[in-house]
């Protein structure tokens, strides 16, 4: 009776055959592989994209930012947002406040099972009225 020998390995969502051999004589002969399953949906990396709202608050620099990522074949699991002063966080749609008026490149990465992706871009932070409130290091 033949025997037969395959060896996979499962990778995220793909399933890839290292090899499959048959044998009706006791010697190894080649198996040709399955066809490929072309059932199963492509894998889709996210998509971080983020907006942003200035909100007032008395003296200070105030931001809600709010993740409209793309999540593609897999829910978001994980998001870490830098706002370009040395603060970062792990909330999924943060409120920031900024210490004093400037340009900050403002990240965020979104993280699935199939990959993660990151956004980044400029925002600035400045006066509005012709008053600049002060730095929250110099609130009395």
């Amino acid at each position: 009776m033949g025997k037969t020998l395959r060896a996979s390995v499962v990778v995220g969502m793909a399933l890839f055959a290292l090899g499959a051999c048959s044998s009706s004589d006791g010697g190894l002969a080649p198996e040709p592989p399955p066809p490929p399953d072309l059932s199963n949906p492509v894998a889709v990396l996210p998509t971080a994209d983020f907006s942003f709202e200035f909100q007032t608050a008395e003296l200070a620099f105030v931001v809600k930012f709010s993740d409209t990522s793309s999540p593609g074949s897999a829910p978001i699991t994980a998001w870490r947002w830098n706002f370009g002063d040395g603060i970062s966080s792990a909330l999924q749609s943060p409120l920031h406040e900024y210490a004093q008026p400037g340009i900050y490149e403002v990240s965020l990465t979104v993280t699935t099972v199939m990959g993660s992706d990151t956004k980044v871009d400029q925002m600035e932070i400045g006066c509005r009225g012709g008053e600049c409130p002060l730095p929250i290091q110099e609130r009395p």
